[in-house]
C-alpha cells in the first residue's frame, strides 16, 4: 500500500488524500497488504458497486484523518494484525478526523504477544487501543468491529515483564458512537502466565480502561 507502483498516480496517497478504490479496473489487486510502514489516509472511498476489497496490515497501523470509509460500497474487509511487536504502535486503527465512519466494513483489529525463556523487564505487544475514534463515530448497517488481545507469558526470571497490555480501552470512543441495524461489535481479551518470577509479577493482557 505504501508502494507508488500500486497507485494510478504513481504516488502513495498522503494523510490528507482521498484514496479511491475501483475493482472494475482490469488487473486491480483487491487484496492489498502492508508489511513495511504505517498507512495514513483521509478516506477510503468506494464509489462503485464492484468486488469487495480485503486489506491486510501486519504489524503496521491504519489511520483515517478524514471521514473514514465512504462511498457507495462501504463493505471492505480490513484486518490489522499486531504480533509480537516490541515497538509501541499506539492505536492499531484510528479515526482522527472531525467525524469518523467505518461504513459497513468488517474491521478486525488483533493484538497478540508471547514471551518465553529467561527474561526479566521485557515487553512485547504493548498497544494503546485496538481502535480509537477521537470524534463522533458511526458504523453503518451490517458493519462489524472485532477486537482481540491475547498475551502468553512463560518466562522465568525476576519478573517485571509486560505482554499484550493496552494503554487505553480496546475500543476507545472519545465522543458519540452511533450504530445502524445488524451491527456487531465483539471484544475479547485473554492472558496466560505459566512461568516463574522470583522478585515481582508480570503484567499479562492488562486492559487499562479509559473514558
Amino acid at each position: 500500500m505504501n508502494d507508488p507502483a500500486n497507485w494510478s498516480s504513481n504516488t502513495v496517497p498522503g494523510s490528507s488524500d482521498d484514496a479511491i478504490f475501483n475493482s472494475n479496473i482490469t488487473g486491480i489487486d483487491t487484496n492489498p497488504t502492508e508489511n513495511l510502514a504505517p498507512f495514513s489516509i483521509s478516506t477510503f472511498n468506494f464509489p462503485f458497486n464492484a468486488s469487495i476489497f480485503n486489506f491486510s496490515l501486519n504489524n503496521e497501523t491504519l489511520t483515517f484523518n478524514g471521514a473514514g470509509i465512504t462511498g457507495f460500497n462501504t463493505n471492505p474487509t480490513i484486518t490489522v494484525t499486531n504480533t509480537n511487536n516490541s515497538s509501541f504502535p499506539g492505536d492499531l486503527i484510528s479515526f482522527v478526523g472531525a467525524t469518523g465512519t467505518s461504513g459497513s466494513a468488517i474491521l478486525t483489529s488483533s493484538n497478540s504477544a508471547t514471551l518465553a525463556g529467561n527474561l526479566s523487564g521485557s515487553s512485547s505487544g504493548s498497544i494503546n487501543s485496538n481502535l480509537h475514534s477521537s470524534g463522533p463515530f458511526t458504523i453503518a448497517n451490517g458493519g462489524n468491529i472485532i477486537a482481540s488481545n491475547i498475551g502468553n507469558d512463560s518466562t522465568t526470571g525476576t519478573g517485571n515483564n509486560g505482554v499484550a497490555n493496552t494503554g487505553a480501552s480496546q475500543l476507545k470512543f472519545d465522543q458519540s458512537f452511533t450504530a445502524g441495524d445488524d451491527v456487531t461489535v465483539s471484544l475479547s481479551n485473554s492472558g496466560i502466565f505459566s512461568g516463574t518470577n522470583t522478585v515481582q509479577g508480570d503484567a499479562v493482557a492488562i486492559i487499562n480502561l479509559a473514558y
